[in-house]
């Protein structure tokens, strides 16, 4: 049987001053690539046949770490697409969440 694994991108610089993010594409802050580092040394063993993630760079930049640690990373695709990202916000995004 297939498993589908899902993993949400590392910390952003949006994310670690609690700012609205969809589309709006900021960097991981260190301690999100730490966090995804984490992530692809905890599935490590896990013979992935396909990773795909948005086509932002915080989701390709997570996934792309994870698949440096993983057993298959010689032969394993990455697709990064639009269909994977996150809601857009418009006019919200970048704004304090609470705000928003």
């Amino acid at each position: 049987m297939k498993r589908i694994y899902i993993v949400r991108h590392g910390q952003t610089y949006i994310n670690r001053y609690d700012k609205m993010q969809g589309w709006c594409d900021t960097p991981l802050t260190d301690e999100g690539i730490q966090g995804a580092k984490d992530a692809g040394k905890a599935l490590s063993e896990v013979p992935f046949d396909i990773a795909i993630s948005s086509d932002l760079k915080r989701a390709s930049d997570t996934c792309n770490y994870i698949i440096n640690e993983n057993c298959n990373r010689d032969e394993l695709q990455h697709i990064a697409t639009p269909f994977f990202r996150e809601q857009f916000y418009g006019f919200f995004e970048g704004m304090n969440s609470d705000e928003a």
